[in-house]
C-alpha cells in the first residue's frame, strides 16, 4: 500500500526492495545498550521487545544485521502484528499477555516521555532511557547485577 502511493505520489516505479531497504536502513546501533542487553540475556533474564515498527523495519534490522535482534528477545510485541501503537494501552496489555506475567513484573525502558508514563499508567516499571550508564544505574537499583 505505502509503494503504491509512493509512486503515485512521485510518479515514479522505483525498484520495491530498493525502495524497501532505503526506507528501511534508518537504525544506528547503540552500542552500549546492546551491550547491555547481551549482558541480561547472559545472565537469563527474559528480554522482550515492545515496539512501534512496520513489518518492513522489523524484518530489516531481524535479518541478521544486528546479531541480537530478534534471537535475544523472548517477547516480540510489535505494533504491526499487534494492531495497536505506544502509548495506546492495548500494546502494553498485549505486551504483558506475550510475557505471560502481569504488568508489575514488566521493567519497561523507552526513551520517549509519553511511552514511558503510558507503560506506567498500565501497571509496567518504566523508566526513561537517557543513557547506558543511566540505564545500569536504573537496573541496578532493581537487583539487578551485571558487569557494566
Amino acid at each position: 500500500e505505502f509503494y503504491e502511493t509512493f509512486c503515485r505520489e512521485t510518479g515514479t516505479r522505483p525498484d520495491y526492495d530498493a525502495l524497501e531497504l532505503a526506507g528501511s536502513a534508518i537504525f544506528e546501533v547503540n552500542t552500549p545498550v546492546f551491550t547491555i542487553a547481551a549482558a541480561l540475556w547472559q545472565a537469563r533474564y527474559r528480554l522482550g521487545i515492545l515496539s512501534n515498527t512496520s513489518e518492513s523495519h522489523f524484518n530489516y534490522f531481524a535479518s541478521g544485521r544486528y546479531a541480537l535482534i530478534p534471537s535475544t528477545f523472548e517477547v516480540l510485541a510489535l505494533s504491526f502484528r499487534i494492531k495497536a501503537m505506544k502509548p495506546d494501552p492495548a500494546i502494553y496489555q498485549a505486551a504483558a499477555e506475550l510475557a505471560g506475567v502481569p504488568p508489575t513484573e514488566i521493567f519497561f525502558v523507552d526513551d520517549i516521555p509519553g511511552h514511558v508514563a503510558g507503560a506506567i499508567a498500565a501497571g509496567f516499571d518504566a523508566v526513561q532511557f537517557t543513557t547506558a550508564k543511566q540505564l545500569a544505574k536504573d537496573l541496578r537499583a532493581r537487583g539487578v547485577r551485571l558487569n557494566y
